[in-house]
């Protein structure tokens, strides 16, 4: 429950990011629609460069309705998690988490004695073991001793004197033959011995598996996350040199709409890119048995 809130608060965090950059690219757009409209009004700009802005716009504008509806859609998600269906939650940006502080060597050893699924296989293997030792022990010869003392009148002759009153006992129970019963029950303890330990071995495997796997998703958002950063900064080179060449009308307002929407494109994966690092954190820490609440 609490990995599926956090993967919720995530989604919800990319998607008011996205939501917000699209308004910063329509508002980009606008704003060249209305200058090519001016300058098809001296001549400077042809009908096809303001169609094509257009068409730019539309199509913003299309995308933004699909994530208005995947934010809401994402936000009663989360507000069904709070007990609140008419919540309608807004995240604030979250991306700086920590990843565990344990050594990489010692992950699956950690893994191991936090993991809940290990501890509650460890206590059916002890109760397993009580079971077989009680059931091997019934065949057993038992001894009892018993004794018991205190005080009491009522004795004849004389009813009102208070004489000891004390009872000592042996008692010994030698089982002959129980109808193969223990035997029975021994190899069925056994098999549910070995029923344990292999669920064991299952679950050390699916443990390995998941902390592996949660370490890989680390490992390539983080390089992920290199990457597009310098992707956003040659992005943000690229629209800085078409605006200038676009002012000295050796490129096109299309030409310079590529740039401004590669920057756009270059942020949200950038964005995304974080967020998964900080999700594989959270999912690594699952993995290791931490709590994350």
């Amino acid at each position: 429950m609490s990995l599926a809130a956090v993967n919720n608060f995530y989604t919800i965090e990319y998607l008011q990011e996205a939501v917000r950059i699209k308004d910063e690219q329509l508002a980009t757009l606008q704003a060249h629609l209305k200058y090519v409209e001016t300058m098809k009004s001296t001549g400077a700009a042809t009908d096809y460069q303001i169609l094509s802005t257009k068409v730019r716009i539309s199509a913003s504008e299309s995308q933004k309705v699909d994530l208005m509806t995947s934010l809401e859609i994402q936000q009663d998600y989360m507000g069904s998690l709070l007990g609140k269906d008419d919540l309608k939650p807004v995240v604030r940006k979250e991306l700086n988490v920590t990843p565990p502080e344990t050594m990489k060597d010692s992950l699956m050893s950690f893994a191991f004695l936090n993991r809940n699924e290990v501890l509650i296989n460890q206590q059916r293997a002890s109760l397993a073991g009580l079971k077989y030792q009680l059931i091997k022990a019934m065949d057993k010869p038992v001894i009892n001793l018993f004794a018991s003392g205190g005080l009491k009148n009522g004795y004849i002759p004389d009813l009102e004197a208070i004489r000891p009153n004390y009872t000592v006992g042996i008692g010994i129970s030698v089982p002959l033959f129980d109808g193969m019963k223990t035997k029975y029950n021994l190899l069925q303890t056994e098999s549910a011995i070995n029923m344990v330990n292999l669920e064991a071995e299952n679950i050390k495997r699916n443990i390995t598996s998941e902390v592996k796997e949660a370490e890989a998703y680390m490992a390539s958002a983080l390089q992920k996350v290199s990457q597009f950063t310098l992707q956003l900064e040659q992005a943000v080179k690229a629209y800085d040199l078409a605006e200038t060449s676009f002012r000295a009308g050796t490129v096109t307002n299309l030409e310079l709409l590529d740039a401004n929407t590669s920057v756009s494109e270059s942020k949200l994966m950038l964005l995304k890119a974080r967020i998964d690092y900080a999700a594989s954190i959270y999912r690594l820490k699952a993995a290791l048995g931490e709590k994350l609440y």
